[in-house]
C-alpha cells in the first residue's frame, strides 16, 4: 500500500493491480526502501498524486533543483533506487512528501 501510494498516488494505492510497465519499478522500490523510508504528509493540495522525492544530490539523474541556489532537488526516483541498491546512497538520504500546500500569487506577501 504505502509503496504504491508514494509511486503512483492514491489511485495506485487502492488498486490491487500495478500496471505491467510499472511492476519492475515497484519491486525495485520495495527492495531499496524495505527497511526504512522517510515519508512526510503535507496537504491539503495534491494528496492524491504520487509523492515528491526530495534530496540533496545535484548529480542524480532526473533530478532538478527546486529553486535556483537552494541545492535542494526533487525527482530522480529511478536513479535514487539504483543508487540505494548499489550502496551509493542510504534510504534516509531521500524524503518523500505526499501532498503540499499551494499558494496563489501574492498570498505569502506580508509587506
Amino acid at each position: 500500500g504505502l509503496a504504491r501510494l508514494l509511486l503512483f498516488g492514491s489511485a495506485g494505492a487502492i488498486s490491487d493491480r500495478v500496471p505491467p510497465s510499472q511492476t519492475q519499478l515497484l519491486v525495485k522500490f520495495l527492495n531499496a526502501f524495505e527497511n526504512i523510508c522517510a515519508v512526510y504528509i503535507g496537504g491539503p493540495d495534491k494528496m492524491d498524486e504520487p509523492a515528491t522525492l526530495i534530496h540533496g544530490f545535484e548529480d542524480l539523474e532526473g533530478a532538478e533543483e527546486i529553486a535556483p541556489g537552494t541545492k535542494i532537488y526533487k525527482g530522480g526516483i529511478n536513479a535514487a533506487i539504483d543508487g540505494i541498491m548499489s550502496g551509493k546512497y542510504n534510504p534516509l538520504d531521500f524524503r518523500f512528501f505526499v501532498g503540499r500546500h499551494e499558494y496563489k500569487d501574492g498570498e505569502l506577501n506580508i509587506a
